[in-house]
């Protein structure tokens, strides 16, 4: 993805990482997180949030800072910084919605030739995955590193 992302910073041994999404309307706090799911360490949950004034997450709101590809760039930035930190693990992606997991599928779909020499991505669709194929309506998503990223 050679799109335009925002700088961020990286905690918790790459498995947060904020930014800022900013426009002429307003300026909201991203936060990405990756949570190893508790009965398989092998596989961490994607959570791309809204880091809101109380100290609480949510992944429902709808920003409209027009900057959605260059949110999502970031967001795969993380995850190439993620795998070079973690090239063993799989990361889980599934929409807070289905809009929201119909949006990944258009996006990896749209990168999807681009990335297939360094990146494994599967599609889950009733439980079951399969190698990911464009235009397929799918629930949710693994991605894994193919070799040692170069980013």
């Amino acid at each position: 993805m050679q799109q335009e992302y925002y700088p961020y910073q990286h905690y918790a041994n790459s498995l947060r990482f904020e930014f800022t999404s900013k426009s002429s309307y307003k300026t909201v706090n991203k936060v990405v997180i990756y949570t190893p799911f508790e009965k398989n360490n092998q596989l961490y949950n994607l959570s791309l949030v809204d880091a809101l004034p109380d100290g609480s997450f949510d992944d429902k709101s709808v920003t409209n800072n027009l900057d959605m590809k260059k949110v999502l760039a970031t967001v795969v930035r993380t995850i190439f910084h993620f795998f070079d930190k973690y090239p063993t693990k799989l990361i889980y992606i599934e929409g807070s919605t289905p809009e929201r997991t119909r949006l990944y599928r258009i996006i990896i779909s749209a990168e999807v030739d681009h990335l297939e020499n360094i990146l494994e991505i599967w599609g889950i669709k009733n439980s079951l995955p399969e190698l990911f194929r464009k235009n397929q309506n799918y629930d949710a998503y693994v991605i894994k590193s193919k070799n040692k990223l170069v980013w």
